[in-house]
């Protein structure tokens, strides 16, 4: 099914609530699987406005707003002049660009003094009429978009409500770390961990360095480990981000069972959205890939970019290495031009047995890294006393080639797997250096911005992630449900709304989380 087709059938569907106030039949539900929306919003979403715009009209049931005389649904037009839902449109969106539109007063009903607008379920924005043209500016962050305005009169009373649907395209090619399409490294957090329920927890990534503390579940399918699929199939791995599908494109996640020593590709959609443990979504890691001949398991991965093939003269790929401890030593296994496919740790290139406080080996070490021009910055922690090193990508190199190096010591304690179970690197602050985000055992965040000259971190102000509780709806629409990425934003649930518009209330979560199933059933709940 044509992404068009599924996003209008979302329209269709929020024009069905008003028919339902007015006892007329509900209609059943399309079926229209997530990974068919995947599909679709892969192959044909060029950001443009891809849904009709709807009005919606309170039903008589919510008293005062009742009112024949209250705004009528106020127009959307984009910036070429054309409505929403004009296929003549030739504007197109991106994700993390900023977008612009007018809106014009219905000229039915009372008088339109201001606006309520919102994009999916954020916080409705509040302004004032300008007259016949009333600029606003939104930036979408995911693929499927629903920007919802409803008409204010001057006495308060709260008009009609038009829903412009809309589909962005992620960037070409996304930048390391960076799940969401805004070119914005994010958080991506194993769950049961952390204070974070089960799961592969994503917060977007903010222009500062911060986060967007609400946080969603995209690993609510499970990883393909198990047929049932579900978020405890995250339990004790370790996650990874990079081009491990195609490359290129956007970036995917590979994720590691230590106590199996089994890894999956699971493909990114360059939204944000779930990802999905299905055929065509995902790829089984090589079984030699992270259990070396001797029976020794992994026990630390990271992205190893490009050092490989820079090491023998040799042009990148694209697929990335891995860097891992394996039976005590660091190495580095290089990728082969398929997803999931690496030459297997015997094949590895051993980078060195010494630990970076130069005595011992790397047994009680785990290590997370970042890209530098396609080239793995590694940070290295003692999991035990909290100790810190940092290689650079040269460094990395020298050992490769059998030359000893200082890494350089960053903190000699602080560190430690028990108080800071996260740590991921990436350059947050876009000055080609990579710093560090670590997630405290009570699921608080922190942004380390690291001085390479000087070897010190320095913390911005903590923030706690939240996991959601359950849904909310407003006006019908319930954006971030429960386990539930950007696919489900459109997420039509009137009848369970409060009969207030434009009041928020809770409302149950699906059974199970499953978002596999048809979207078309999902907004006819």
């Amino acid at each position: 099914m044509a992404l068009a087709a599924v996003l209008s059938a979302l329209s269709l569907s929020a024009a069905a609530t008003s028919a339902r106030a007015n006892s007329a039949p509900e209609a059943a539900s399309a079926q229209s699987p997530l990974a068919e929306t995947r599909a679709a919003a892969t192959t044909q979403a060029t950001g443009k406005v891809v849904g009709v715009a709807t009005a919606i009209t309170p039903p008589a049931s919510e008293g005062a707003n009742s009112d024949p005389t209250r705004p009528g649904a106020p127009a959307i037009y984009d910036a070429s002049g054309h409505e929403c839902g004009d296929d003549a449109s030739p504007v197109t969106y991106q994700i993390g660009v900023q977008a612009g539109f007018t809106l014009a007063p219905n000229a039915s009903g009372e008088p339109t003094a201001g606006y309520l607008y919102q994009l999916n379920g954020n916080a409705p924005v509040s302004l004032a009429s300008t007259g016949s043209s009333t600029p606003i500016t939104i930036t979408p962050t995911s693929g499927a978009e629903i920007l919802t305005v409803t008409a204010v009169s001057a006495g308060g009373d709260i008009g009609d409500t038009t829903n412009c649907v809309l589909a962005a395209s992620p960037a070409a090619v996304a930048d390391y770390g960076d799940l969401t399409g805004d070119g914005i490294p994010d958080l991506t957090a194993v769950g049961a961990q952390a204070g974070l329920p089960s799961g592969l927890w994503l917060a977007h990534g903010r222009a500062d360095g911060q986060l967007s503390t609400d946080i969603t579940d995209i690993g609510v399918q499970g990883t393909g480990a198990n047929l049932a699929g579900t978020p405890s199939d995250w339990d004790g791995t370790q996650a990874i981000i990079g081009h491990f599908h195609t490359g290129a494109g956007f970036n995917d996640v590979l994720d590691y069972n230590p106590a199996t020593g089994r890894g999956t590709v699971l493909y990114g959609s360059g939204d944000g959205s779930p990802l999905l443990p299905d055929s065509g979504y995902e790829a089984n890691v090589i079984s030699n890939a992270f259990i070396n001949s001797t029976g020794d398991k992994a026990t630390s991965i990271a992205n190893g970019g490009g050092l490989y093939h820079v090491l023998n003269g040799e042009p990148v790929t694209g697929y990335p290495d891995l860097i891992l401890v394996v039976g005590g030593q660091l190495w580095d296994e290089p990728g082969i031009p398929a997803p999931g496919a690496f030459v297997g740790v015997d094949n590895a290139l051993p980078l060195t047995g010494t630990n970076p406080t130069g005595s011992g080996d790397w047994g009680d070490w785990s290590i997370t890294s970042s890209l530098i021009d396609g080239l793995p910055a590694l940070f290295a922690r003692n999991t035990s006393t909290g100790a810190l090193y940092y290689y650079t990508p040269q460094q990395l190199q020298d050992l490769a080639y059998g030359n000893t190096v200082t890494p350089l010591r960053v903190a000699s304690s602080g560190y430690n797997s028990r108080d800071l179970p996260v740590l991921q690197a990436a350059d947050l602050n876009g000055d080609g250096t990579p710093d560090l985000r670590t997630v405290s055992s009570n699921g608080e965040s922190t942004t380390r911005i690291f001085d390479a000259a000087t070897g010190s971190l320095t913390a911005n102000t903590p923030q706690s992630l939240v996991s959601p509780a359950t849904p909310v709806c407003l006006r019908g629409i319930a954006p971030k449900p429960l386990h539930c990425g950007n696919e489900c934003r459109a997420h039509i649930a009137a009848p369970r709304c409060s009969a207030s518009p434009l009041q928020p209330e809770s409302l149950p979560a699906p059974a199970g989380g499953d978002f596999r199933a048809a979207v078309g059933r999902a907004t006819a709940r």
